[in-house]
Order: C-alpha cells, then structure tokens, then sequence
C-alpha cells in the first residue's frame, strides 16, 4: 500500500514538477521509509481505513469477549484486516472485489490527504472518495430479499405471493 502510494507522489512530482527545485520536489514526493513521511502516511491511511470500518460496521465480524481498547500509537504496518460475517449470496469475487476498492479507497485517499498537506490540487476530489467509499460499503449487502415485480406490470404487492 505504501508502494501504491509512494509510486502516485513520486510520478505526479516527476510529471508535474519537472524544472521545480529538488526541495520542492522532495516536499511533495512522500517516502514511506523516511520517518517523518511515514508518520503522514500512516496516519493518513489509518485515518482512511477508520472510514471503510465505520462503513462497514454492519458486516465486521466481532468477538463478544473482546475486550476493546484504543491505542494512540502510529500503525506502521501497511496491512489492514477485516474480518467480514457476510450473507450467503456473497461470493469469494465479492469479497476480493470489496478488498480491491478498500485498497484502492485508501490509497487514494491517502494520496488526496497528502497532496492538500504540501499544497497541491488533489487528483482526487471529495465527491469522487465519497463514491468509492460507497463502493465498498455496498459491495459487501448481497442482494435485497424482498424481489417484487414492478407496478402496473405486476399484481399490487399486497396480492403478490412471496416464496
């Protein structure tokens, strides 16, 4: 994920920057591995997954003898699980789906935080995040379970018979 994200701030700087000075380069390029980069990032991203688990409450599986605790501290591991409790009509290509745009999601939110950090114009805009996070937070439903047809086609739903 890190890489995704070097690889984004690196090429727009490189195609975007060309002449510009090396500071000025070097401030809008991130590098994950530096510490004070990575510190942004980590919480950029950790921000960003906040939201697709806020998204997805209702399918995240939990312990009810976890004990629940938060920690200050920076997660420097660029790998988030989920662990889904999903209904039957949600296949293994919906979940791996639902993981490519969760990492797409942060990704490139991660690199929207960045850009209006060191003052650029975002490659991304708000609306086109909310999109994708939306994405994801419908990827995961399965299909409705009420199926009725569609009126006047149709009998009226209170003359329709479900199965």
């Amino acid at each position: 994920m890190d890489h995704d994200i070097d690889a984004g701030t690196f090429k727009r700087t490189d195609a975007a920057l060309d002449g510009n000075s090396d500071r000025q380069q070097n401030a809008v390029a991130s590098d994950a591995a530096e510490d004070l980069d990575g510190s942004l990032i980590a919480r950029y991203r950790d921000r960003r997954d906040a939201r697709v688990r806020e998204r997805l409450k209702y399918a995240l599986k939990r312990d009810p003898n976890e004990v629940l605790v938060y920690k200050n501290v920076l997660n420097l591991d660029p790998a988030y699980i989920y662990e889904l409790v999903v209904s039957d009509d949600v296949t293994e290509a919906d979940v791996e789906s639902a993981g490519t745009r969760i990492h797409e999601y942060i990704v490139r939110g991660t690199l929207y935080d960045w850009y209006l950090g060191a003052g650029l114009q975002p490659t991304d805009t708000p609306e086109s995040l909310q999109a994708l996070e939306d994405a994801v937070a419908a990827s995961l439903r399965g299909r409705s379970w009420g199926h009725r047809p569609m009126q006047p086609f149709g009998p009226a739903f209170w003359e329709y018979d479900k199965p």
